[in-house]
């Protein structure tokens, strides 16, 4: 996960981020990062502002292959039904 080594400390600490994978090597957690890990990821998704969607084969946490395609939408609902199916949470972040 060299690509999210990187990613990680240029991440500005207003933006919250939730992670959804695979269960990965230790990394330095930010505070305004949560990772939930499950074992087995099925579908391949990003959700950014609880409202856009980013839907397809590319795997937006190392690089991808030239075949690879995806999908933008702007859809709330859509969004919260996947972080809902996902993490049985319709929102991204909780800023508590």
């Amino acid at each position: 996960m060299s690509y999210l080594k990187r990613f990680l400390p240029l991440l500005p600490e207003s933006v919250h981020l939730t992670i959804i994978t695979a269960p990965i090597e230790e990394l330095d957690q930010p505070e305004n990062v949560r990772f939930i890990f499950q074992e087995k990821v099925r579908q391949t998704y990003t959700v950014i502002d609880n409202q856009i969607v980013w839907y397809g084969n590319v795997n937006p946490l190392s690089y991808n292959r030239t075949e690879s395609s995806v999908l933008r939408l702007i859809n709330a609902s859509l969004a919260g039904k996947l972080l809902n199916e996902a993490i049985g949470n319709p929102t991204l972040f909780d800023k508590a």
